[in-house]
């Protein structure tokens, strides 16, 4: 004996996680470009394991990785990179 729509609530709920990854996956396509330009503003040195980000400044791979994070507005980061990328500057850049 089964009791009508037993199924109909597993099959809502998969439904509804199938909608919000195919909006998360649209978000992040649409991100792709902003996050792709800033990561190729950066050059990647296997000998010393940091980056050189343009222009001229000498940053942690972890600060290129936020950075581009930022760029693309993932995980609810704010997408100006304006200030974050004077802060790095002037951090880095010598007198």
């Amino acid at each position: 004996m089964t009791i009508p729509g037993t199924a109909a609530g597993p099959a809502a709920l998969l439904a509804v996680l199938f909608v919000l990854r195919l909006r998360r996956n649209a978000r992040n396509r649409r991100a792709i470009p902003d996050a792709s330009a800033c990561w190729r503003r950066g050059w990647f040195c296997h000998r010393c394991g940091e980056v050189f980000f343009s222009p001229g400044v000498l940053v942690a791979m972890a600060t290129l990785r936020g950075l581009v994070w930022r760029a693309g507005g993932y995980a609810g980061l704010s997408r100006d990179t304006g200030p974050l990328l004077e802060q790095v500057s002037q951090r880095w850049s010598g007198p």
